[in-house]
């Protein structure tokens, strides 16, 4: 068996690995460390924490929990879908409830394409650059 960059015992042809990773990922396999090696991935978090100032030890832990849980928001600061997200936001708490989008013979469109395309159309529509449609049946007699 080949080897993984820890050490760890891997199929060498590559549907027995991937079909090895799909199985630890989904947990029907746990792979299990020596305890030496556990013991030797202590001890040098022990010494590493020792090396760092308290300052230095903070700002590690503010950058990971900064990566951990904003690193959506972080991506999306400035983007067509940030700017779109906010409006609806706003549009929700006004009392619309729901709203869909609905794409139709796009094989491949980035998310940034289609919230730049929904953002200029309701630019479009509050600077009243459009015509309002009319559903009524004329033919209808009541």
């Amino acid at each position: 068996m080949a080897r993984g960059p820890r050490g760890e015992q891997r199929p060498a042809d590559a549907i027995g690995r991937a079909v090895m990773v799909a199985k630890i990922a989904t947990g029907e396999i746990t792979e299990s460390l020596s305890p030496a090696r556990v013991e030797r991935a202590r001890m040098g978090g022990q010494a590493r924490m020792a090396a760092l100032s308290d300052n230095q030890r903070s700002e590690i832990a503010k950058r990971a929990a900064g990566a951990r849980w904003n690193l959506k928001e972080a991506n999306m600061q400035n983007s067509e879908c940030a700017i779109l997200a906010a409006a609806y936001e706003a549009k929700r708490e006004a009392g619309l409830i729901d709203v869909k989008f609905f794409l139709h013979g796009t094989d491949k469109v980035l998310s940034e394409e289609v919230c730049a395309e929904v953002n200029r159309l309701d630019a479009a529509i509050a600077d009243g650059a459009y015509v309002p449609l009319v559903f009524d049946d004329r033919r209808r007699k009541d």
